[in-house]
């Protein structure tokens, strides 16, 4: 009886192995199309400023895109092979697979939590949810040559990811919960750096965190933290008056 019980245990972790294994394998899919459908030469316009500003470290047209700025200048320099402008496509397209792969996060937290569905119909359901965004015309386009737009979709994703985690933790461990509202409040800082229009979405953040914690805004220790963490990523910004002088 023993033996049978610990048969249907292995045999139980083997199959949530096999799934977890096949969906990460499903995932690996979107970055390797970008990879076959990655553009192999400069892209004329926009593209090939990003490529030649984050060459020589210097500032591109307003808003000036620090984070494509400076991840693009250690693309150039880290990756070991391709051409330069080739390395950039590459950033965007990783870029694109981290969105999606935020999406599978947010929808998975989403399912689990909030429709209460079981675990393999979650991830089916996530997976399902970042192939569409990862293969929506307007976001591959976007993953397969440099450009910013693509990077915008990226942190939007992962606010919304941190954001989601915080309210599905919340009500279990305030003290890991938080450790996602101060992930949020990186992200959200970070991605100001690389275009203000990730501002837009601010005042739907606020509520959100208001609604779902009204208390917060007496908890002037956590408010203190959330401020000096979105600083942190807005510290990018740094870049500016650092390399103006010589850029």
């Amino acid at each position: 009886m023993k033996n049978k019980s610990q048969r249907l245990k292995i045999k139980d972790w083997r199959q949530i192995f096999n799934l977890q294994s096949l969906i990460f394998l499903f995932l690996l899919i979107i970055p390797i199309i970008y990879l076959v459908t990655l553009a192999q030469e400069p892209i004329f316009g926009d593209p090939t400023e990003y490529t030649f500003i984050a060459n020589i470290l210097g500032i591109a047209h307003p808003p000036g895109y620090a984070f494509i700025t400076i991840m693009g200048y250690l693309f150039q320099n880290l990756v070991p092979f391709g051409e330069i402008s080739w390395r950039m496509h590459l950033f965007s397209a990783m870029m694109a697979t981290v969105a999606a792969v935020f999406v599978y996060g947010t929808v998975k937290a989403v399912a689990d939590w909030g429709l209460q569905i079981s675990g393999e119909t979650a991830r089916l359901v996530a997976l399902f949810a970042a192939f569409v965004v990862a293969f929506q015309t307007n976001h591959w386009q976007h993953a397969i040559h440099a450009n910013p737009h693509i990077i915008t979709a990226t942190f939007l994703s992962a606010n919304l990811f941190f954001l989601t985690k915080w309210q599905v933790t919340s009500g279990q461990n305030t003290q890991n919960s938080d450790r996602w509202l101060l992930a949020f409040c990186f992200s959200a800082g970070l991605g100001v750096t690389h275009h203000p229009l990730t501002v837009f979405g601010f005042p739907a953040y606020a509520a959100f965190i208001v609604l779902q914690r009204p208390l917060i805004l007496k908890d002037w220790r956590t408010l203190i933290k959330m401020i000096l963490v979105a600083l942190l990523g807005l510290s990018l910004w740094l870049y500016y008056p650092l390399r103006s002088p010589n850029a």
